[in-house]
């Protein structure tokens, strides 16, 4: 296991300029090293400016820097490089972008880099090329595992059998006037008799289903696959063809339902969709992995990695 110790430190400028209507008493020296301005004879102490933005800042810095040793780390393991030509043509486009932005002055890149500095944007660009070029590298390598190939099987078979169907539903419990069970399946019978006596489906629908979101549409379902509605309903739903009626009520945790299927759909899994859903997968994953913010691969590394901060301003 690596061990990183990351130390940060800020220091910064500051300039005050008093109104126009007062009348400035000069301004006593400045001690680079003890001060960082003085407004009025009182001086802004460069200590003070530098806990401040250290106790504000210093935990995301310390971190952002954290990251950057270990991306370094990491793409040392696998022999990869950043050249200075690729830094600053991604640079030159970075500048170009910037200034594009509507309302820009032509000192505002310059001004830009005087806050930021040449040194450190090279640094973050580096960096920036170095986490999209480790992606790139990991995403080549990677493969579906078997448990993933068979899960994209599954789906593939369960994807190849759908039923259009359609139901009345009698629900049970508090939520559908405290019915109970026997209740519920009393209803139901009655309803299936009605049924099978010549009533029509639409008309029973209206008078027994306690299934709001489909009563008003004849009961009828969105075409599913397995896996998608509750076991008792699909194996039921499965065992039926085009056209068939439950023959009894069917329970379910809700209640019970009589299902009438409409259209049953049997299509086999060609070679050539499995290949093509496991590339789908398989690219899926690879951008995931490759994703240039680092997201895909960075969490994995950096578990690997102990890391200790020092940051003596928080032990005041």
């Amino acid at each position: 296991m690596l061990k990183y110790s990351v130390m940060w430190t800020l220091c910064a400028a500051v300039t005050a300029t008093p109104s126009a209507a007062a009348k400035p008493a000069p301004l006593p020296p400045v001690k680079t090293s003890d001060n960082v301005a003085a407004v009025n004879g009182v001086t802004i102490a460069r200590k003070a400016i530098i806990d401040r933005l250290c106790r504000e800042s210093g935990p995301v810095m310390t971190e952002r820097y954290a990251n950057q040793v270990i991306v370094r780390a990491e793409a040392r393991k696998r022999g990869i490089a950043v050249t200075p030509q690729e830094v600053q043509e991604r640079i030159t486009e970075f500048r170009t972008a910037f200034m594009s932005f509507p309302g820009r002055q032509p000192n505002d890149w310059t001004d830009f880099l005087q806050r930021v500095g040449q040194k450190n944007l090279e640094d973050d660009v580096a960096i920036q090329i170095l986490t999209a070029k480790i992606g790139e590298y990991e995403a080549a390598r990677t493969e579906l595992t078997d448990a993933e190939k068979a899960h994209v099987m599954d789906d593939l078979e369960r994807a190849s059998h759908t039923v259009k169907a359609r139901q009345i539903l009698i629900g049970v419990g508090p939520q559908f006037a405290n019915r109970t069970d026997g209740q519920a399946l009393a209803r139901a019978n009655e309803a299936l008799s009605k049924l099978n006596a010549g009533a029509k489906w639409d008309d029973l629908v209206q008078e027994y289903s306690d299934d709001v979101s489909t009563r008003d549409k004849s009961g009828a379902l969105d075409t599913v696959t397995r896996d998608q509605l509750n076991r008792e309903f699909e194996e039921a739903a499965f065992a039926m063809k085009s056209g068939d009626i439950s023959k009894t009520p069917v329970k379910t945790p809700v209640g019970y339902v009589i299902i009438a299927v409409d259209e049953r759909t049997d299509t086999p899994v060609t070679e050539e969709k499995k290949t093509s859903a496991l590339a789908e997968v398989l690219k899926r994953k690879r951008d995931r992995i490759a994703n240039p913010d680092g997201s895909g691969w960075f969490t994995v590394a950096k578990s690997h990695y102990k890391i200790i901060t020092e940051m003596p301003w928080e032990r005041r």
